[in-house]
């Protein structure tokens, strides 16, 4: 079977790392299938490796990472995006795939999707990132243009993967239907992470690690360090201060470390594990690998309700590393009681993670899904939006359901 995904290779990006991982797990474990992903980049490129091969699209590269900047309608975004879609169809028409699979709402992914409309060829989406994105432009043509994207790839899709069952409830809310065809799987974590090989003593009391986006509540951090410092606890923060660089010295004056932002897994590895308690502030997220990965590598996490990943952890039984960060002061009391406290993850918690969400594993149940007689067997669904205030800080749809 051939699959022509979507994907993102650019950093920092959840969904370019999860691009890359699957693509390894797929070259490894899926030798008789064939992969194609499809991407953007600042240079066209094609680069065949085994049973993978990557395509990128060249786009400016001041729009690799925005690529809706200064657009506001479906019909400009058509126009300035003409060439990679011409592109993306003559990549259908070379690779004849079995099924296509796109890899998030993102313009990309939007592009492969019209590019096969007429193609009678199981169409299935994953979405994990759209609703946090149109969190970035509250009341702008660029909120309303991403609402229009995901629901254009919605309309066209036979079959979902939702990565986390907030995401498929905050779906149902939205569309007021439960695709009939879907599955909740969640992107996995790197097999590196299960490693404990040259564990060092932790360095760090709490740290913090992802991208400087208004989502992710980098501002706690800052209030938490003012706290914390004058109790002797050490932090550090792994961000690119894209979003606000006014706070890198204010954590810097709070005696915070900074550190350098990375993607690599094994450098990631060694930071997890110098880092006592992982602090995942979010206002809110689809999913949240951080604080997952963080417990693979042996580290605590404490989390914010309104992630995704609140789900997985509930099911840990980590109930108490899952709190509201709405309420600062009560939220960064508890956190320096957690460090107060016996802070350990079992072998047992790790050992279910590893079993249930290592890439080795993940990787397969989603391909298992798209290679499925299911995908193929349904037409789309007509959907439409029956409410576009979808209430993102509603804990009650973390909720399986």
């Amino acid at each position: 079977m051939k699959i022509l995904m979507s994907g993102r290779f650019v950093a920092p990006s959840g969904v370019a790392r999860a691009t890359r991982e699957f693509t390894i797990a797929f070259r490894k474990h899926n030798l008789e299938d064939e992969l194609v992903v499809f991407a953007f980049a600042d240079k066209s490129s094609r680069e065949i490796c085994g049973n993978t091969t990557i395509q990128t699209m060249s786009v400016r590269p001041d729009l690799v990472h925005v690529p809706i900047r200064g657009l506001g309608t479906i019909y400009e975004l058509r126009s300035r995006y003409a060439e990679q879609m011409r592109s993306a169809v003559d990549l259908l028409y070379e690779t004849e795939p079995d099924v296509i699979v796109v890899n998030g709402t993102n313009v990309h992914d939007w592009i492969l999707m019209e590019a096969a409309r007429e193609l009678r060829v199981p169409k299935v989406a994953i979405l994990h990132s759209a609703f946090a994105e149109r969190l970035k432009y509250v009341d702008t043509p660029q909120q309303r243009l991403l609402a229009d994207i995901e629901t254009q790839i919605v309309e066209q899709s036979s079959s979902f993967v939702f990565v986390s069952p907030l995401v498929r409830n905050l779906f149902a809310v939205r569309y007021g239907i439960t695709p009939e065809c879907h599955v909740v799987i969640p992107n996995g974590i790197p097999d590196v992470f299960f490693s404990l090989e040259d564990r060092k003593e932790n360095l760090f009391d709490i740290g913090f690690i992802g991208r400087d986006d208004p989502v992710k509540n980098l501002e706690f951090v800052r209030d938490l360090s003012g706290h914390s410092i004058s109790r002797g606890r050490t932090i550090h923060v792994l961000s690119d201060f894209a979003h606000n660089a006014a706070l890198e010295p204010d954590l810097r004056k709070n005696g915070v470390y900074i550190l350098p932002p990375t993607t690599d897994d094994v450098s990631l590895h060694a930071i997890y594990q110098a880092t006592r308690l992982v602090v995942s502030p979010s206002h809110f997220e689809t999913l949240g690998l951080v604080p997952v990965e963080a417990l693979a590598c042996g580290s605590a996490a404490v989390i914010s309700k309104h992630m995704g990943i609140a789900y997985y952890f509930k099911q840990l039984g980590l109930n108490d590393w899952v709190i509201d960060f709405g309420d600062t002061e009560r939220a960064i009391k508890h956190i320096l009681e957690l460090l107060s406290s016996s802070l350990c993850v079992c072998d047992t918690i790790r050992q279910q993670l590893k079993e249930n969400y290592a890439w080795s594993v993940t990787s397969r149940r989603f391909i298992e899904f798209f290679m499925s007689g299911t995908t193929k067997e349904r037409a789309p669904e007509k959907v439409r939006v029956v409410d576009s205030n979808v209430p993102f800080f509603d804990s009650t749809l973390l909720e399986a359901g």
